[in-house]
């Protein structure tokens, strides 16, 4: 892989956050937190191999002022501090930058925005910036590119000046004249009171710029006018604040933001340390001289007729890989060959039907001496059970997984072999060679018997009670919809006359005008966006008989509409609710419940326990 005369500049503080949020609470083998380093290396190595860059630098924020907070003390005051659990990340983090031979600079008085605006001016190479903040929009140009993270740690959207024009209807230079009138709530940026994104956005596209707004300020009339002559001066010094510097003195050569790849043998120990074990799986991410910690061989892949002769591939095994896809049942018996059945989809396609395959398989599913390596037996019996097939002897590879690896994810066999670093479709050959290697890992770190003895029996409980379902009193429900459908139909007619008029109570827009506007009501916080949230209007419950009854309300509609009519369309004619046990979804091992959440009902007073009563015991039975 040849480098591209790229230079990537990432926003440390930006994406570390944003990885530690997205991901649960990861500890590596020391008991040490490492849920935000793991998901900004996993982005660093999607960001190398993507993009194959010859130079990368990691910009910091460093504790203590800047010229911003000398200018306006508000400046950033609303953030929290750093979590704990986050702050003992950033030496785990630095050390994986020096492993990698990636230079990360921090400047004191110099935010990591200033750093990276001015390396980005430096440099005249195509660049590209790495962020989750909106600031950076203004550094874009025909030459410099932000990838810009929405969600987690791998949806990242690259804004050019055409896509941020499409999104924002603005140029780059437009930023900061944006941010200088609608201010910004992340950075405690004032901008202009009454002047919010709609109207900042208005003023642009006929302004051209805040000089171009106030040259015409007799153009504009009412309030607005009034809003722009008062707040002038926020105005301005917003406009400073929300400027990124270009010019900081940082005086660091292109040569010196050079880094190594493929990965050295320190990268491969560090990931190993920190159990990276999806990284340290991926050979290509090594040097020739750097043995993974885990080879997978890939499978050589077969198809197959008919499932006699999925059958006779199994025979005389005592093990198999088994995968169950939408359209194909896939078989493994060594890990190495992989036989693949084509099921019929529809008119015009070959093969068996999935019950027809399935039915031919029952002996095979059946047989207690041979077993069977799954991903999520428990999903796997449910499909089965459609066609009254039942599946002995077996091995849950995902149950294993989540005993064995702090950052599982829940995914499918495909998902699976992909961690592996093999062809996802070769899954079933995933399953048993993956299998065999947390086997031996569950018995090295003394969760074998947890395995054997508790998860796996605790599956087929599982299914069962699914499948059994439980039973719903319907005539009560239906008593039940109708008592909460009144009591909403009063509240909402109670909300109209404390208000003095009709208008939309589940538009937290409309409900702030009435509040906030008509009625002035204190609002409890400082900010430039109002919310109608229950904690706001807990804060000001007693100003005003209006805002107890509208939480009486939501909470009325909640019971209405979440729990009764919920309940209403998951219960099947018999009156049975079936939920899905999610064994593998809480890292502390709690079972959750879903499509519906069982273990949610409310308890709350005489409400809870209404809903409670909707839940009865089958006839000759007792709760």
């Amino acid at each position: 892989m040849k480098p591209r005369e790229e230079l990537v500049l990432i926003d440390g503080n930006s994406l570390l956050n944003r990885a530690f949020y997205a991901l649960p609470l990861l500890t590596g083998k020391d008991g040490q937190y490492t849920n935000a380093v793991y998901g900004f290396a996993n982005m660093l190595v999607r960001l190398i191999t993507e993009y194959s860059p010859a130079y990368i630098a990691v910009a910091f924020d460093v504790k203590g002022g800047t010229f911003r907070n000398k200018m306006y003390e508000g400046y950033k005051a609303t953030r929290h501090g750093m979590p704990e659990e986050l702050a003992v990340q950033l030496p785990v983090l630095r050390e994986m930058l020096d492993v990698m031979g990636i230079r990360y600079i921090g400047i004191e008085g110099i935010e990591a925005d200033d750093i990276i605006g001015t390396l980005a001016a430096k440099h005249k190479l195509p660049t590209l910036i790495l962020t989750g903040d909106r600031d950076s929009f203004q550094l874009i140009s025909d030459t410099t590119t932000v990838l810009f993270t929405r969600r987690g740690i791998t949806e990242v959207e690259v804004m050019t000046p055409e896509s941020l024009k499409s999104a924002m209807g603005l140029s780059p230079s437009q930023i900061v004249d944006y941010k200088a009138l609608a201010g910004d709530s992340s950075d405690n940026i004032p901008g202009v009171q009454g002047i919010g994104n709609k109207r900042a956005c208005e003023l642009l596209s006929a302004y051209g710029s805040v000089a171009g707004v106030y040259a015409h300020i007799d153009e504009i009339k009412g309030k607005l006018k009034e809003n722009l002559e008062k707040g002038r001066q926020s105005c301005e010094m917003s406009y400073a604040l929300a400027t990124i510097k270009t010019d900081c003195d940082i005086d660091i050569p292109v040569s010196e933001l050079t880094y190594r790849f493929p990965f050295s043998r320190e990268v491969m120990e560090f990931f190993d340390r920190h159990d990276f074990k999806s990284l340290t799986r991926r050979a290509e991410l090594f040097g020739e001289s750097v043995k993974a910690e885990e080879r997978y061989e890939q499978a050589e892949i077969i198809a197959v007729r008919g499932a006699g002769e999925l059958l006779a591939a199994a025979d005389g095994h005592e093990k198999t890989g088994i995968s169950f896809s939408d359209g194909r049942i896939s078989l493994s018996p060594d890990g190495t060959h992989q036989y693949d059945l084509e099921l019929k989809v529809d008119l015009i396609s070959d093969g068996p039907t999935e019950g027809e395959a399935l039915r031919a398989l029952a002996p095979l599913l059946a047989d207690e001496k041979i077993i069977k390596y799954v991903y999520d037996v428990k999903s796997v019996m449910r499909r089965l059970d459609t066609f009254g097939v039942r599946i002995r002897g077996y091995e849950d590879v995902a149950l294993m997984d989540y005993l064995a690896r702090p950052n599982f994810k829940y995914s499918s066999a495909e998902g699976f072999a992909e961690t592996l670093g093999l062809n996802p479709y070769s899954d079933a050959a995933a399953l048993i060679q993956g299998g065999r290697n947390l086997m031996h890992t569950l018995e090295e770190s003394g969760m074998n018997k947890l395995y054997r003895e508790m998860e796996l029996p605790l599956t087929e409980v599982l299914f069962d009670m699914q499948k059994t379902g439980f039973k719903l009193d319907l005539k009560l429900l239906e008593e039940l919809k109708r008592k909460y459908t009144a009591l909403a139909d009063e509240s909402t007619e109670r909300i109209y006359e404390l208000a003095g008029r009709h208008f939309n109570i589940n538009s937290p827009k409309q409900l702030g005008i009435v509040l906030f506007d008509e009625l002035k009501l204190p609002y409890p916080k400082k900010r430039s966006e109002r919310s109608t949230s229950a904690e706001i209007l807990g804060a000001i419950k007693d100003a005003h008989p209006v805002v107890e009854e509208v939480l009486r309300y939501r909470f009325v509609s909640k019971i209405k509409s979440t729990y009764l009519e919920g309940l209403s369309k998951v219960a099947g004619t018999d009156g049975v609710v079936h939920t899905e046990f999610n064994q593998m979804q809480t890292s502390t091992g709690r079972l959750s419940s879903s499509e519906p959440n069982l273990q949610n009902i409310p308890v709350r007073e005489e409400d809870g326990k209404a809903l409670r009563a909707l839940f009865i015991a089958r006839d000759g039975n007792v709760l």
